[in-house]
């Protein structure tokens, strides 16, 4: 037969988050990255405007400001591009660029996969001064048992100078115990 004193908590609830692909970076870093992909494009269509592309005979080829975004966004996604840039500012350009993304990608690829492997219990309770201090969480005992009767002695002595037993004895002894307790463990398991 076990005599020892336990806690028994209800499982946490487990939620499905359909943004949990934003999760590894915070909003803000997200809003760099939309304003770093807006200034690239509209730096590597500045350079092409300043120093446009010799193109080859017959090449319909032409640097809008859409083709330029949609290049730097295609090459930040990995994902490559259709306009040939040659001119050498615009070379070094995406560069720098692909670097940037590679290494975004790669902190974004770590970040993700620790957040998919550690599953993040997040229990407030580690103690009985942490179950005494909240009120989120009902808790009661099994009525008339050796730890029912140690938590409503320490808490209703008045010279008991830890306060933790009066606030639990407040939680527990709820409309006379009968929202909180049960009669045996058993009926504590199932509730």
């Amino acid at each position: 037969m076990d005599y020892s004193v336990g806690v028994l908590l209800r499982r946490a609830e487990k939620t499905v988050d359909m943004f949990a692909c934003l999760a590894p970076f915070d909003l803000s870093l997200w809003a760099c990255i939309a304003g770093t992909v807006l200034l690239v494009g509209l730096l590597v269509y500045l350079l092409n405007w300043l120093n446009p592309p010799r193109l080859q005979m017959g090449s319909m080829t032409s640097t809008t400001l859409y083709n330029s975004m949609w290049f730097v966004y295609g090459s930040f996604v990995q994902q490559g591009g259709e306009v040939p840039y040659t001119t050498l500012a615009t070379r070094m350009m995406m560069g720098a660029w692909w670097l940037f993304a590679l290494i975004v990608i790669s902190s974004y690829t770590a970040n993700l996969a620790a957040f998919l492997t550690i599953t993040r219990i997040e229990s407030s309770i580690q103690s009985l001064q942490d179950l005494s201090k909240q009120t989120d969480i009902p808790y009661g005992t099994v009525l008339d048992s050796a730890v029912y009767e140690h938590v409503r002695m320490k808490g209703l002595n008045p010279f008991e100078r830890d306060s933790m037993y009066s606030q639990m004895w407040r939680m527990i002894n709820r409309s006379n115990g009968s929202e909180n307790n049960v009669l045996e463990s058993q009926a504590g398991i199932q509730k």
